[in-house]
């Protein structure tokens, strides 16, 4: 085995089998523009360190070279250059691998003593690093945006992101990802990028039998997993045409081939539900003439004296369920105070049922009790005014920041088992009224599949649906999702309005008539 794919395994058994979790910066772009001020201390002191160590001057300069080519310099925009996954995957890359990688070839030199490494200049500048667990989450990050919106692989490692450029991705890149996606049992889409890395490696100078043998063995790997007998068969050929003389060939390949009879793992994303998901996301799905046919858009005027002397423009995107969208429903000032406020306490975004971060969910989040704010009473009543309903037991506004790749998977917003409700006071959550706090240049949308509706972030609007029937029961028509964030920095705010003080503003029915969606619970995922 060649001593890089070596070091890929040491990382990813490092990564992988981490059970304690950094600082989440792949999660979110808060933070993410520290990550630029460390590589810049970095990349300093290493030159530092090159003055002092001339016996080193050509190996340095190099990965000086290297280094400088992909770091930015002075931006006059931070939030703009990170936002492009590309960039954001190979800081962290460049932070987690190279600069270790650095660290280690400066052991055993003299002259290390004048290279301030992370430890003091975390003392010093008090800098934040990320870890194993960012460049995880990073690369699966990339995944998720190449599978959910059908992007051109080839083009995505060449640096190419919505006709923009930025720097490619190696080999050994493609490589890292397609082995986290392998442990992360996204067989299908591991395939894709250990071939991607493969297509790479063969024009790369790295190219030789040993590596590509370990290329070989993961394909071989993934197919069989995937139940591919032919795939599998062509892989382990070449295994042993590159390695014809290794005793230990031979029983891999049995190892390999006596998989195949553990059969193919099945996971939600093997869905429909989530294949129709990932389409709607990507406009592939829209709503027919027929669904559009009784919508319209006009001015939400009353019968609240306020709307009569402001409406407000109003789009209708379903009738049944209920879902509509306002614009300009939230000024700039309003914006800046609840992200500047929500940025203080931001944490890493939970799932009822779960502990921490999980795959199905990436994002990081903050609370806002309404009356701790004095800035939200206006936008609680402009809820009120707007819906009709009672803000009086609504749950803290929620602030949502999403990062490379950040997502939320289809879900229902109202809980099936009261029990779950009951944990919350004063019932379910009968409706949600979302805010888009910025513009997102690409993905980020609101999906609902079963509606096939696809709301795009826009700063200023509001997007306001009832959760459940009147009956009382969810209505699993309104499964809905945030699409992967590609390019851009997505910010929303939650509020989740609850039944119990709706009595005389939306009453009960008295019977149960969640026929019409029942159907639609097929696959039941976590709520909020």
């Amino acid at each position: 085995m060649s001593q890089t794919i070596k070091y890929v395994f040491i990382i990813l058994a490092i990564i992988c089998f981490q059970l304690n979790a950094g600082s989440d910066f792949f999660a979110s772009q808060v933070g993410f523009d520290s990550l630029l001020i460390t590589e810049k201390l970095l990349l300093s002191n290493l030159e530092k360190y090159v003055e002092a160590a001339q016996e080193k001057l050509t190996e340095i300069d190099g990965i000086i070279e290297n280094i400088s080519k992909e770091h930015p310099g002075n931006v006059d925009n931070l939030e703009n250059y990170l936002s492009n996954p590309i960039r954001a995957f190979s800081l962290l890359k460049r932070l987690v691998i190279t600069w270790p990688e650095i660290k280690e070839n400066l052991e055993d030199n003299t002259a290390r003593d004048n290279f301030v490494y992370i430890k003091s200049l975390h003392q010093s500048f008090d800098l934040k690093y990320p870890d194993q667990q960012d460049f995880k989450g990073a690369s699966l990050a990339l995944a998720r945006i190449q599978d959910t919106y059908d992007l051109n692989i080839r083009n995505l490692t060449e640096g190419i992101v919505n006709k923009k450029y930025s720097q490619r991705l190696s080999w050994i890149d493609c490589f890292y990802i397609g082995n986290f996606l392998y442990f992360s049992n996204l067989y299908k889409l591991a395939l894709v990028w250990i071939k991607e890395s493969e297509r790479k490696l063969l024009l790369s100078d790295d190219n030789n039998n040993s590596t590509l043998a370990n290329l070989y063995e993961n394909i071989a790997a993934n197919s069989i997993k995937l139940g591919l007998l032919s795939e599998s068969v062509e892989a382990i050929e070449k295994i042993s045409e590159l390695n014809p003389d290794s005793s230990g060939v031979a029983s891999r390949q049995e190892e390999l081939m006596n998989g195949l009879g553990e059969g193919v793992l099945r996971t939600y994303k093997d869905s429909t539900e989530y294949d129709l998901y990932k389409k709607v996301c990507r406009d592939e799905i829209v709503p027919s003439p027929s669904q559009q046919r009784n919508l319209r858009c006009r001015y939400k005027i009353g019968p609240e004296p306020y709307l009569k002397l402001a409406a407000f423009k109003m789009e209708e995107l379903s009738l049944d369920p209920y879902a509509v969208l306002y614009y300009n429903a939230i000024s700039n000032k309003e914006i800046d105070l609840i992200k500047s406020n929500a940025q203080a306490n931001i944490h890493i975004s939970t799932v009822v049922g779960y502990q921490g971060l999980v795959d199905h969910r990436i994002s990081k989040q903050a609370w806002l009790p309404y009356k701790d704010y004095d800035f939200l009473k206006p936008i609680s009543q402009r809820i009120t005014d707007l819906t009709g309903l009672s803000m009086m037991d609504a749950e803290h506004f929620q602030v949502v920041n999403y990062g490379m790749g950040g997502h939320y998977e289809p879900h229902t917003d109202s809980f099936e088992k009261m029990e779950k409700a009951q944990k919350l006071d004063h019932g379910n959550r009968i409706a949600t009224a979302l805010f888009y706090l910025s513009n997102v240049d690409f993905g980020g949308s609101t999906a609902f599949p079963y509606l096939s509706v696809n709301v795009k972030a826009e700063k200023g609007k509001l997007l306001y649906w009832e959760n459940i029937h009147a009956g009382g029961d969810v209505d699993f028509r309104t499964k809905h999702a945030g699409c992967p964030v590609v390019l851009g920095n997505k910010w929303i705010a939650n509020a989740w309005l609850r039944s119990g003080d709706q009595a005389f503003r939306r009453p009960c029915g008295l019977k149960n008539d969640n026929a019409v969606s029942v159907d639609f619970k097929q696959i039941t995922y976590l709520n909020k």
